[in-house]
């Protein structure tokens, strides 16, 4: 799978997703300078085998570059997957929270991949059509991967540890690529990322099981 992301500021790119392998496709301006024991899960799916979080990894890309498009100027996402295509528009700072969730989602992170479904519902309140095909595809594709069955700990509610990974994760980060705080693209995507992932997790019924992936109302 990979996202090719577009903006009149600058030329597209193509980013891969879903390598977690050593070297792939790493910005290593962000991952040099994180210290990656304080960023990584104790419970990661790769054990010691890396030595820079994958979900950090596949989301490098994403801030760089965003750091210098601004959050109002007009950009485009397209995440394919063989022959599956999901394209998303509107805003910058829009599209750097979809690309983001989607990198987030797709990087083979243990953690992150049981909030797959939270891309289709961004898409909608977004008001963003979709590709019910793409979805129900990707699903599958994560399941035979046996990344969509990775523990959760009971001890945290979906919302809390959705909003641990985004603050451990993705918030972390964004001081190396902000340019000083002069562009606020990727921390209003994280703030959009973070509303409507908190509203759509509040809407979610409450009397399933902490084990149990949460089904939409």
């Amino acid at each position: 799978m990979f996202i090719v992301l577009k903006s009149a500021a600058k030329p597209s790119v193509s980013v891969e997703l879903g390598r977690a392998q050593s070297g792939a496709h790493a910005q290593g301006t962000v991952l040099n300078q994180l210290e990656w024991e304080d960023i990584r899960c104790a419970s990661c799916r790769f054990g010691a085998r890396f030595e820079h979080c994958a979900m950090v990894r596949s989301c490098a890309e994403i801030y760089g570059y965003f750091c210098d498009v601004v959050s109002y100027g007009q950009a485009g996402a397209v995440l394919v997957s063989g022959e599956d295509r999901l394209e998303f528009t509107g805003s910058a700072q829009c599209v750097a929270a979809f690309a983001i969730l989607a990198c987030m989602v797709y990087s083979e992170c243990g953690q992150a991949a049981p909030y797959s479904f939270l891309l289709e519902h961004f898409c909608r309140v977004q008001g963003q059509t979709g590709n019910p095909a793409f979805f129900a595809n990707s699903q599958n594709r994560l399941g035979r991967q046996g990344v969509e069955s990775a523990v959760k700990s009971g001890r945290q509610s979906w919302h809390e540890q959705f909003d641990t990974l985004l603050r451990r994760k993705v918030v972390s980060v964004l001081g190396i690529y902000d340019n000083g705080g002069l562009n606020d693209t990727l921390r209003n995507a994280s703030q959009i990322l973070y509303s409507i992932s908190s509203l759509t997790l509040d809407e979610l019924h409450t009397d399933r099981g902490a084990s149990c992936k949460p089904g939409l109302i």
